[in-house]
């Protein structure tokens, strides 16, 4: 399996592009004021990528940003609760879309593998080490995405947690 140099910079640049194409928006780095969840629920999605190189993307945000960015993506108020779950799947995906052009050939990309909501949850990836978590400001809350790389057989490491929502 591949080591990947993927860079903070990398990654923003391909989620301004998805937020400018799907909504047209700019989605700014997260300040000290937008990092805080306004939402007591959130919503991760998690997509992994095998191949060349393995790993996975998690984007997650409040429910309540969640339902605008699903309300914006299907241009309907009226929602269904799956609805938002599956809008939040596709932004995973298109954002891991995004970074396996990054990538070492051959890779894929998973169907949605977690879909996680809740006010209280951990998720996570085992034999996985963070590469890039970062935040983002869309409409004034906190939009977060993670990539993990799921290390080689002969590393020993502890299994790293995507999301811990408080609450809080």
């Amino acid at each position: 399996m591949a080591m990947i140099n993927l860079s903070p910079d990398d990654v923003s640049e391909l989620l301004q592009g998805i937020w400018q194409t799907v909504f047209s928006i700019g989605l700014p780095p997260a300040t000290s004021e937008a990092a805080a969840l306004r939402d007591e629920r959130s919503i991760a999605g998690c997509i992994r990528i095998t191949g060349s190189w393995e790993g996975a993307v998690v984007l997650r945000c409040s429910t309540t940003l969640a339902r605008k960015l699903a309300s914006a993506m299907l241009g309907v108020e009226q929602l269904a609760h799956n609805d938002i779950l599956d809008a939040m799947g596709e932004l995973a995906n298109l954002a891991a879309g995004a970074i396996q052009t990054l990538l070492l050939i051959p890779s894929e990309l998973t169907p949605p593998s977690v879909v996680v909501e809740g006010s209280d949850y951990t998720v996570f990836l085992p034999k996985s080490v963070p590469l890039i978590d970062q935040c983002f400001d869309c409409w004034s809350e906190r939009l977060s995405l993670a990539v993990y790389e799921t290390a080689r057989c002969e590393e020993r490491v502890e299994p790293s947690p995507v999301a811990r929502d408080t609450g809080s």
